[in-house]
C-alpha cells in the first residue's frame, strides 16, 4: 500500500506535505498521525498514517524519520511542511503576496499590538505568509482545513480497536482512489472543479481591467485598485510566456489570477490552458492512476516472526482530567480540612462507617484521609469531650 501511495504522490501532486495528529475515540485512547498530500484538484491525498501512544515530540521523530526514508527526501529545501494556525489579526500579514503589501501590513501591526508584530518577527515570514512562499511549490494554502475534513471522514475508524482502525482507514482510502480515478474523465475542461471555480472568480475580477499591451505576449494591466496619492491607477505587468504576474498571485499559486485573465482573453486563448501542470487532468489522474488492491481478512493474513518494534513509550505524569475533577483533586488545604470535618461530622459509632469511609476514600484518594485515619481521629475527639 505504501509503495502505491508513494507513486501516486510523487507523479501526480505537488511537492507539499501536511501533518497532523486526531485522537482516538476507542477503549485504546492514543493518537493517529497523519501525513497528506494536495492532488491537483486541491483535494486531499493519503500518503501515511501510524497510530501512536500519544502525540510528542518522540513520536513525531520517529513517524517523520520513516517518511522521510520512505520518500526519499534527503533534502529538507525540496519539501514542504505547513502547519499553520492563524489568528484573525493576522490574516491581512498572511495573506500579502507581494512584499511591499507584507511591509504595510507590519507596520499597521506594528502600530496597533507591539506585541503581535513581535511575535510576526520572531517567526520566519517564509512559515505562514504568502509573499514569502516559494513559488516553486504552486501552493498558497495557509490552514490545515484540508485536514479536519479527513479526520472528520475517518471519525468512525477512530472509534474502533487500533486493528479495525487501520482497517476502516485502508478501506477508505481505496473507495477514494478509486472514486478520484473514475471522476477525473469526466471534468468538463483541462482542470478540475475547484479550479475552474477559481478561474471563474478571475474572470468576473478580469472585467474591471484595461489590458495596454506591450509585446505579443507582455502586458500591462490597469483599472482594478487603489490610486495613489498622484492618481495613478494600480497596475501590474503580466508575461504570458514565463506565466508571471507582478502581482505575485499566479507565481505563487499557479492558477492564472485576474490580471493574467485579462491578458489572456485579450489574445482569444483559455485560461484552463495556462494553470501549472500540478492542475492538468492529466497530472491528476497520474496521481490516482496506481490501484490499491484488496486484501483478504485477519485469518489469511501471513504470520511473521519478527518484532515490530513500536516508538519508547513515555510515561505521562500529569494525566488530563475534566474541569469538576481538577477542581477536586486541586483543593487547598483548608478545604481538605473542611472536607474531613464534614464526614466527621456524619459519623457515628457504627462499624458501617469504616465501609462508608473505604468508599470515600477510594473515590478521592487526594482528598481524604485513610479510614483508619478518620477514625483516629474521630476517637481522639470523643476522648477529648470526655
Amino acid at each position: 500500500m505504501a509503495a502505491i501511495l508513494k507513486k501516486g504522490w510523487r507523479e501526480g501532486c505537488r511537492p507539499c506535505i501536511r501533518l497532523d495528529g486526531c485522537h482516538l475515540k476507542s477503549v485504546h485512547k492514543g493518537q493517529l498521525l497523519s501525513a497528506m498530500g494536495i492532488d491537483g484538484n486541491n483535494g486531499i491525498y493519503p500518503i501515511a498514517w501510524a497510530i501512536v501512544e500519544a502525540e510528542s515530540r518522540d513520536t513525531w521523530t520517529w513517524f517523520l524519520e520513516f517518511l522521510r526514508e520512505d520518500l526519499d527526501i534527503h533534502h529538507r529545501t525540496h519539501y514542504t511542511f505547513m502547519r499553520l494556525e492563524l489568528k484573525q489579526k493576522l490574516w491581512a500579514i498572511a495573506r500579502s503576496y507581494t512584499m511591499n503589501q507584507f511591509r504595510d501590513a507590519l507596520e499597521d501591526m506594528k502600530k496597533s499590538s507591539q506585541t503581535g508584530w513581535q511575535w510576526c518577527m520572531d517567526r520566519p515570514a517564509q512559515h505562514w505568509s504568502k509573499s514569502h512562499f516559494d513559488p516553486k511549490f504552486k501552493c498558497d494554502i495557509l490552514l490545515n482545513d484540508h485536514y479536519e475534513s479527513f479526520n472528520k471522514s475517518i471519525l468512525p475508524a477512530r472509534k474502533q480497536p487500533i486493528l479495525s482502525c487501520l482497517e476502516d482507514i485502508r478501506a477508505a482510502t481505496m473507495l477514494r482512489l478509486a472514486n478520484r480515478r473514475q471522476s477525473g474523465p469526466n471534468w468538463r475542461c483541462n482542470v478540475g472543479p475547484r479550479i475552474e471555480k477559481q478561474l471563474r472568480k478571475n474572470v468576473e475580477l478580469s472585467h474591471e481591467y484595461r489590458v495596454i499591451s506591450s509585446s505579443n505576449s507582455i502586458f500591462e494591466i490597469q483599472g482594478r485598485g487603489v490610486a495613489c496619492a498622484s492618481g495613478v491607477l494600480a497596475a501590474h505587468s503580466v508575461s504570458l510566456d514565463t506565466r508571471t504576474c507582478t502581482c505575485k498571485r499566479w507565481d505563487i499559486s499557479g492558477v492564472s489570477c485576474g490580471n493574467a485573465v485579462a491578458a489572456i482573453h485579450s489574445k482569444g486563448l483559455r485560461p484552463d490552458d495556462f494553470v501549472h501542470e500540478y492542475f492538468t487532468k492529466n497530472t491528476y489522474m497520474k496521481a490516482y492512476e496506481p490501484i490499491l488492491f484488496p486484501i483478504a481478512g485477519v485469518a489469511e493474513w501471513h504470520k511473521i516472526n519478527r518484532p515490530i518494534a513500536p516508538p519508547l513509550y513515555l510515561y505521562r505524569s500529569k494525566v488530563r482530567m475534566c474541569s469538576s475533577s481538577r477542581r477536586m483533586r486541586q483543593c487547598s488545604s483548608r478545604k481538605m480540612g473542611k472536607c474531613s470535618n464534614r464526614i466527621l461530622k456524619k459519623l457515628s459509632m457504627s462499624t458501617s462507617n469504616t465501609m462508608k469511609l473505604s468508599m470515600w476514600s477510594h473515590k478521592f484518594p487526594r482528598m481524604c484521609k485513610t479510614p483508619s485515619q478518620l477514625m483516629s481521629q474521630a476517637s481522639n475527639s470523643r476522648l477529648l469531650q470526655l
